[in-house]
């Protein structure tokens, strides 16, 4: 989906020079989730932020679907704070494929940038659904929810960056968590991980040794989110010294996390 800037607004310096009239692209990914309208839209321009926002929408009187919907971000170490959707209105043309407004708001720990658009064209392309559905590349995020053991530098509800590569054979499906090698059953559109990556210390004798994903369970919907929970246990030894001065410390993690907006591409 393309769009034109109309405007771009900030509390104080967060637009780009001379941005109105650019052309911007995002995609929106939308479907039917039992009697509602659902989607996420994520941004393809380097100055928007990319995180995926899920949305929902509703039919409006001349045809027309405005979507609305936000990304929060509950870390508080991290600048950025939300990326809202304040309306996508959207509707069908027989030239462009689509034409309507975009109006979204990004807020961080210093500003507020808001930015208006007009959509331009949009071009469907059907997602595609296969009887093998969890073949192929996850992406996205979780939420660090809980954490056991020494756990160093990990902060409650601070983002988690997931990137899944499944291959699927009939009832299993066997991949790559980051480095991790994993495998699992699915029973229609539920899935189970597990698996374990041993490591070694690095020359001055830091890193992981052993990372463990104990448990990961998922469902997939209609328009590709996969949503649930997973476990992973690691241990090693890290720094915990200050400044220039190395202090080797072992450390356990068992990391519960959220997957918040994982991808299916």
């Amino acid at each position: 989906m393309y769009l034109t800037i109309d405007s771009c607004v900030s509390s104080r310096s967060g637009c780009p020079t001379g941005v109105t009239g650019d052309l911007i692209e995002m995609t929106l990914r939308t479907g039917t989730l039992g009697q509602s309208l659902a989607g996420v839209l994520q941004s393809q321009t380097a100055w928007i932020p990319s995180f995926p926002v899920a949305v929902t929408g509703q039919l409006q009187p001349d045809g027309a679907v405005r979507y609305t919907g936000s990304y929060q971000s509950e870390s508080p170490t991290f600048s950025f704070r939300a990326l809202e959707v304040q309306e996508l209105v959207v509707r069908p043309d027989t030239t462009a494929g689509l034409a309507g407004t975009l109006q979204i708001r990004e807020t961080t720990q210093s500003e507020v940038n808001t930015v208006k658009a007009t959509v331009r064209s949009a071009s469907r392309q059907p997602f595609a659904d296969t009887p093998r559905i969890f073949q192929g590349a996850f992406e996205g995020f979780g939420t660090l929810r809980s954490c056991e053991g020494t756990c160093p530098n990990r902060t409650l509800g601070s983002r988690v960056t997931l990137v899944l590569n499944l291959n699927q054979t009939g009832n299993a499906v066997d991949g790559v968590y980051g480095t991790m090698n994993v495998s699992g059953p699915v029973n229609g559109s539920a899935i189970s991980l597990t698996g374990e990556w041993l490591g070694a210390l690095d020359e001055i004798g830091l890193g992981t040794t052993l990372s463990r994903l104990e448990s990961f369970t998922g469902s997939l919907d209609s328009i590709g989110r996969l949503t649930g929970t997973m476990r992973v246990y690691s241990e090693g030894v890290y720094n915990s010294g200050r400044g220039a001065v190395t202090v080797k410390s072992p450390f356990t993690e068992r990391l519960t996390i959220e997957l918040t907006m994982v991808i299916r591409q």
